[in-house]
């Protein structure tokens, strides 16, 4: 591994556990996954590495993690963004309900919902569902899958 790899890894830990302490420093407990459900995670997103290198690796996210839901975290999803100053740029997290493990496919679903928002930002307009509907096509043909966007065409209201 040469000395600029090393210093790529390096800088890519130090950003996860920055954004880490931010969203920590904002309330929210992550879950620290247990062995299997690492597994699970790797097992259900086997795919999106090399179907969204862009997005995974040189978009600015650094964390995937897990969390409780509660009464601070109501969603079954969450993207962090994390606006830096100290010439890291912004950051990405994206946060999955622990209890979305056990429908592997909604799992994909919703990871993919909060990666487009990654791409294309917060709102539910019709750019974003354009863009959700072209990650779920390439994850579909790519996998066999069978996801479907959970977002009306018209007003984003979810169905």
């Amino acid at each position: 591994m040469t000395i600029q790899s090393r210093q790529v890894i390096a800088n890519f830990v130090e950003e996860k556990q920055r954004i880490r302490r931010w969203i920590e420093r904002q309330g929210v407990q992550i879950h620290d996954a247990t062995p299997a459900e690492s597994e699970a995670v790797r097992q259900i997103l086997k795919d999106t590495p090399r179907l969204f290198p862009d997005l995974l690796y040189r978009s600015g996210l650094r964390l995937l993690f897990l969390y409780k839901q509660g009464e601070t975290q109501e969603n079954d999803g969450v993207c962090w963004i994390d606006v830096t100053r100290d010439g890291h740029g912004v950051l990405y997290a994206i946060g999955l309900a622990t209890w979305t493990l056990e429908n592997p496919p909604y799992f994909q679903l919703v990871f993919l919902h909060e990666l487009a928002h990654v791409a294309v930002g917060g709102e539910h307009n019709a750019a974003f569902r354009a863009y959700l509907d072209s990650l779920i096509a390439r994850f579909n043909e790519a996998t066999g899958a069978q996801l479907v966007n959970d977002y009306s065409s018209e007003g984003g209201a979810k169905q």
